[in-house]
């Protein structure tokens, strides 16, 4: 292969041998061909290759798909977020709810106690009151004529 006075020229860089100009303009070329741009002109702006239809249109139908797709995620994602504010709204009021049932039952676990000491007093007292009346009944009784009588014989 013959190489020109051009092709031979190097490019130096601060003294240093890199490359020359035809290694140069075959880097160009590949690097348009790997972007699949084409140089037009000498303009050096890039253009796209002929678009096949068909594949053209299976992205069309791939992004109506998707974006349906994204549209009925969307609404369900509305819907757990809706769900998920009712659910915490009903925790929170099952809470509250928790709350006052147990400081009512911790109101009625009280009052039961005040009324077990209550009844307990009162069991006190009727256990004491039956004792006296115990205690009456089993005494003489003075009779009209003065002597005294058992009073089981007592009539009423």
């Amino acid at each position: 292969m013959n190489m020109t006075s051009e092709e031979i020229f190097y490019i130096v860089n601060h003294g240093i041998q890199t490359t020359t100009v035809a290694e140069e303009a075959k880097t160009v070329e590949k690097a348009s061909t790997v972007d699949d741009t084409t140089m037009d002109d000498g303009m050096r702006t890039p253009t796209m290759r002929s678009i096949n239809v068909a594949d053209a249109y299976d992205w069309k139908h791939l992004a109506a798909t998707s974006e349906q797709e994204l549209s009925i995620a969307q609404a369900e994602l509305e819907r757990e977020r809706r769900k998920n504010r009712r659910l915490e709204s009903q925790l929170s009021q099952s809470a509250v709810g928790w709350a006052d049932c147990n400081r009512q039952c911790q109101a009625l676990l009280n009052s039961n106690y005040v009324l077990s000491q209550e009844l307990q007093r009162f069991r006190f007292t009727i256990e004491a009151l039956e004792a006296v009346i115990q205690k009456l009944f089993m005494a003489p009784r003075p009779r009209e004529d003065g002597e005294r009588i058992a009073s089981s014989y007592m009539t009423v």
